[in-house]
This record gives structure tokens, C-alpha cells and sequence, in this order.
């Protein structure tokens, strides 16, 4: 079931309501592989343009201890991500 968001326009006009959208085909031909490539080159990209600001701004050794921060982070969220998939998994069996 689909639903419009909060910040959407239509909700914030004076006594609408929400529509939901009870048939919704999501049509697309993009695999696995390409996905995965996409996400990539977005985050490659991005570190590429915004890390050497970063570093500039916040210095070397707090460059690096926030790039060992937020690596550590992610492998923490991608461990949830991983075990969230394989119990959601489980579940719909």
C-alpha cells in the first residue's frame, strides 16, 4: 500500500485528506548487479568530491578519526541491514 508523505503539498491544504493508492505496479528492468553498481559510483563519487573539504576544514588527525568513525558505523548499520534481510527472510518463508 502506498501513501502520501508528510511533507507532501496536498496533505498541508485545509481538510485534505490522504490518498492511498491501492494497486501499485512498480515497473523497472534493473538487476542486482546494476543497483549495486549505481550505489557505488554514487558513494565513490561523493567521497571523492567531499573528503578533501572535509580533511581541510577539520584537519588531519580529525579527518581520520572521523573516517574511522563513520566506517565503523556503516559496518555496524550494514551488519543490522544483514540480519534484518535474513530474519525477514525467515519470517515470509
Amino acid at each position: 500500500m502506498f501513501e502520501i508523505g508528510l511533507d507532501d503539498p496536498i496533505r498541508k491544504l485545509p481538510g485534505a485528506k490522504t490518498k492511498i493508492a491501492q494497486d501499485v505496479e512498480v515497473v523497472g528492468n534493473v538487476g542486482n548487479f546494476r543497483t549495486a553498481f549505481n550505489l557505488i559510483k554514487v558513494f565513490l563519487g561523493i567521497g571523492i568530491l567531499a573528503t578533501p573539504a572535509s580533511f581541510q576544514q577539520i584537519g588531519i588527525v580529525g579527518g581520520v578519526l572521523g573516517l574511522m568513525f563513520v566506517g565503523i558505523l556503516n559496518t555496524y548499520t550494514m551488519k543490522l541491514q544483514i540480519l534484518a534481510k535474513n530474519r525477514a527472510e525467515e519470517r515470509y518463508k
